[in-house]
């Protein structure tokens, strides 16, 4: 539904049902749906190159949904582990996204993510430093018949007894297009 100008109602007049549906309710759908997540604490696996899901980094999705994502990925890891990622979502969907970070030295990583089946391929990010290096993704979701998540999938890139670390204060950030 279309934005409709709110009303300047005058005191003591009625709120009839359809202008209340109008002016708060049509307003409000009207206004894109969003999602801003903030992860509250730093997540490390060491000696670990198994996919886990983020417990925080997650997009709840109905079936048939299209959203803009824009995932900001802060990590730190040590001279070998650096990280990889995925990301999984519900079965008929499909992601599109651009993945770039900057890796020591200055040399950016730029990957394309596109996939019609979950997980999606395989992004990595090389050559971290232990100042901790910063990655965004941001692309869409586009829903078929089934609802879920979309998560973002981490782990170590080579097995290093130096954890690597998906720091606090990553994000995701959503808006629900349709």
């Amino acid at each position: 539904m279309p934005w409709t100008d709110p009303k300047t109602w005058s005191v003591g007049a009625a709120l009839p049902a359809a202008e209340l549906n109008t002016y708060v309710r049509d307003n409000s759908n009207a206004g894109a749906p969003h999602l801003i997540v903030r992860k509250p604490s730093d997540e490390s696996l060491s000696s670990n190159t198994t996919f886990q899901p983020d417990n925080d980094l997650i997009l709840p999705v109905a079936a048939n949904e299209i959203w803009e994502m824009f995932w900001l990925i802060r990590m730190v890891c040590g001279a070998t582990g650096d990280l990889k990622m995925q990301w999984t979502f519900p079965t008929n969907g499909r992601v599109h996204m651009q993945f770039l970070g900057q890796q020591v030295g200055g040399t950016i990583a730029v990957q394309q993510v596109s996939n019609t089946t979950s997980p999606t391929g395989t992004v990595t990010m090389d050559n971290i430093d232990a100042d901790g290096q910063v990655g965004v993704a941001h692309g869409l979701y586009i829903g078929g018949s089934n609802a879920g998540s979309v998560t973002l999938e981490w782990a170590q890139n080579a097995s290093d007894a130096t954890a690597t670390t998906v720091q606090a204060n990553s994000l995701l950030r959503a808006v629900k297009l349709a």
